[in-house]
């Protein structure tokens, strides 16, 4: 599936952003749906019950919980669903589902019934349960990995729009329709039409899994997963974010309720203090576009840290005495737009990396953790708030706190978060990194990567050009330098050195064999060490014992423009040169796969055409000869330009009228070729002539006028 959505990304197959954007008008519909819903029943229930009842004060947290209810009891047969049936068909199976549920609102509401009122919000919070593991799980099968974080992006930001309009629109429904309730339900019944006709308009997928049993037991499986997500480090800390998101998520959308409340801020308006939940929301939903575009086209991991710094800094802002209602929602929107940057990656991560069979279910089994610490975060407010009767202010320091402890442990257990967050500043900043190839580097099986050596950067180079973890075969001399040895420990190195015994040489090698085995990448410069020429050495033989035995391919890599950077050996020194320009531009180019037993002779070979091929694609850095000839006509037009034997001196402005008039007296004469000759001895109307051809578009060709008739021709 993978193969597939990469060429229908590169051969622009009709229907793949159709198919998308049709997802999202269809999640979009339901997520409102489900909030409008929600709040038309949170204002309409208590008239329903007489005063004497006792039953007002609890009318809130029962319609919480009864939506909550099925997202915790039934992940393993919503996860089945989706892996058994084709996620599309689910998707369009859950929209009827839901007309039919809103149209048993309209009768809920007519008869004016409370019980049967909660009985339908049970039904549709079902129908949601079913749909998520769906609506996520089709991204990775319709998207291509390199538009998976800009899917999610959108995805996350219309569901936030989504809610917001569905609240408001709830209670504005209430109020137009009076004392006819139900007639509140007519556009959401409309909707929900819309929302089903749009879901058949989604990609086609195939089924995950046609041998997935359903299970009665609705927990079943929910271990199986977890057990895959404890096993890969990287899908359990995406799963851990995920749930301190909601979870926090909850405690600030709790707390924000009391907090327009309070004194401080002085709201007395529904308006103001809902436009703060509001501001929240919003900042999610544009952070996570943000995130979407600025990954680059893969899963990029060191936005999670800088989301998490975002969070904690305008967390405790908002906890300091004197904000007024304005920086309240600048900051709001803060808080919302780090939280779009620190979900948008563990969401991506977790879509690819779960296995291709068990998507659903290992989103289905998210669901059930991420719903669990919502609850546990609505525990954790009523004691803060209500027991121990802390303020709102308090209480956004204690997010700040907790969401600080929790970034410094997530780069504690995963430091490539921090040095990928380096990398993306990096890139975004002094350099600017062209990828080519990207797609023929293996989505998950090992492989070995043999790369040219140019710069001391190469490596963090070949890291930020794929999200995949790539594991370096490192000199063990320049692992040991210090400002060098902190980044080789966080990209887990392997640490080599040429002057060590033969034995401890070939463990070195054994154990690089072993984590392509294992699945990871290894890259080795095959070189041995950095280019002193710019030239690229003959290669050793270790990348040959490397591969030797392995079923894995050996991926061409080479780094262009590298020579000629500070961290290079031009000018005869490493780093204590200025930098050309800033941002400097670098291209990573990788290569087709080649078998493992390819020698190393070939591999090189295949690298050097791979740098040809990256010349050949170079964006020009510098303008034209007859465009910078104008340009400085244009900046000094007085200043000498040339003079020979028989002219003193000729300025710009003069050479560039010559060079003018003699390209619109040329232009006249019928087209020729591309090229034109200029056999014209070096001299002052050689060079106009020179920039005259240029300007009519044709490539001039200096001709030697002191060689034969046969040279010439």
């Amino acid at each position: 599936m993978r193969e597939a959505t990469q060429s229908a990304e590169t051969t622009g197959r009709p229907g793949y952003l159709k198919g998308f954007w049709a997802l999202m008008v269809t999640q979009f519909q339901g997520a409102f749906n489900d909030n409008a819903l929600k709040l038309l029943i949170l204002l309409f229930l208590p008239a329903l019950f007489p005063p004497k009842a006792g039953i007002q004060s609890h009318i809130t947290w029962i319609t919480n919980a009864l939506f909550l209810i099925p997202w915790l009891v039934l992940p393993g047969q919503a996860g089945a669903f989706s892996d058994r049936y084709s996620k599309r068909s689910v998707a369009i199976a859950t929209k009827y589902w839901e007309v039919g549920v809103v149209a048993l609102a309209v009768l809920a509401f007519y008869f004016r019934e409370p019980y049967f009122i909660w009985f339908v919000l049970l039904l549709m919070s079902t129908q949601s349960t079913f749909f998520s593991p769906a609506k996520y799980g089709i991204l990775p099968e319709m998207l291509p990995e390199t538009r998976l974080s800009w899917g999610n992006g959108y995805l996350q930001m219309t569901t936030m729009v989504a809610i917001i309009l569905g609240t408001l629109v709830g209670g504005v429904l209430l109020d137009l329709s009076g004392k006819y309730v139900y007639l509140a339900m007519t556009p959401l019944l409309l909707l929900s039409v819309i929302g089903a006709v749009s879901a058949h308009f989604i990609t086609r997928v195939p089924r995950a899994n046609p041998s997935q049993k359903i299970p009665l037991n609705p927990w079943s499986g929910v271990w199986t997963y977890l057990k895959i997500y404890a096993s890969d480090r990287w899908l359990l800390l995406s799963l851990l974010g995920m749930v301190y998101f909601w979870f926090v998520g909850q405690l600030m959308q709790a707390n924000i309720v009391e907090f327009s409340k309070g004194p401080l801020l002085g709201l007395t308006s529904d308006t103001a203090r809902a436009s703060l939940v509001g501001a929240l929301a919003i900042g999610i939903g544009f952070g996570a576009v943000a995130a979407g575009y600025l990954s680059g086209g893969k899963i990029e991991g060191g936005l999670v840290p800088l989301g998490a710094f975002g969070l904690t800094l305008f967390l405790a802002l908002l906890s300091l005495p004197g904000v007024t209602y304005v920086w309240c929602l600048v900051l709001l929107f803060g808080v919302g737009f780090s939280a779009g940057f620190y979900e948008i990656p563990l969401a991506a991560a977790i879509q690819d990396r779960s296995p291709e069979k068990m998507k659903g279910g290992m989103l289905a089994a998210m669901n059930l953790i991420t719903f669990s610490g919502m609850l546990l975060a609505t525990g954790l407010f009523a004691l803060l708030f209500s027991v121990w009767s802390l303020s709102p202010r308090v209480i956004f320091l204690v997010g700040a706190v907790l969401t600080s402890i929790v970034g410094v442990v997530s780069v504690y257990f995963m430091p490539m978060y921090l040095v990928r967050l380096v990398l993306w500043f990096l890139t975004h900043t002094l350099y600017r990194l062209d990828v080519r190839g990207a797609d023929k580097i293996p989505h998950k099986c090992g492989a070995l990567m043999v790369a040219n050596h140019t710069s001391f950067i190469d490596a963090l180079a070949i890291l930020a050009a794929t999200d995949r973890s790539v594991r370096f075969l490192f000199s063990a001399e320049l692992y040991d330098i210090w400002w060098i040895k902190p980044f080789a420990k966080a990209m887990r190195a392997l640490p080599i050195s040429t002057n060590a015994p033969p034995r401890q040489i070939i463990e070195s090698l054994r154990q690089a064999r072993q984590t392509i085995a294992d699945g990871d990448i290894v890259c080795i410069f095959a070189e041995g060490q950095i280019t002193r020429t710019g030239q690229l050495l003959p290669f050793k033989k270790g990348m040959e014992h490397i591969a030797h035995g392995i079923e894995a391919p050996i991926i061409p890599v080479y780094l262009d423009r590298f020579w000629g950077s500070i961290f290079s050996f031009a000018k005869q020194r490493f780093f204590w040169k200025l930098p050309r320009r800033i941002p400097y531009r670098l291209s990573v180019c990788f290569g087709e796969p080649m078998p493992a037993n390819t020698p190393a002779p070939a591999v090189r070979q295949r690298i050097q055409a791979l740098g040809s091929e990256a010349y050949m694609n170079r964006k020009l850095d510098t303008p034209l000869l007859h465009r910078r000839f104008i340009r400085m006509a244009r900046r000094h037009p007085s200043r000498m330009a040339m003079a020979d034997m028989r002219t003193d001196r000729m300025s710009y402005f003069k050479a560039l009228i010559a060079s003018i008039i003699l390209a619109r007296k040329k232009h006249r004469t019928p087209r020729g070729p591309a090229a034109v000759g200029i056999l014209v001895p070096p001299s002052v109307g050689g060079a106009v002539a020179n920039v005259a051809v240029q300007i009519m578009g044709k490539v001039a060709v200096i001709l030697n006028y002191t060689a034969s008739a046969e040279s010439l021709k």
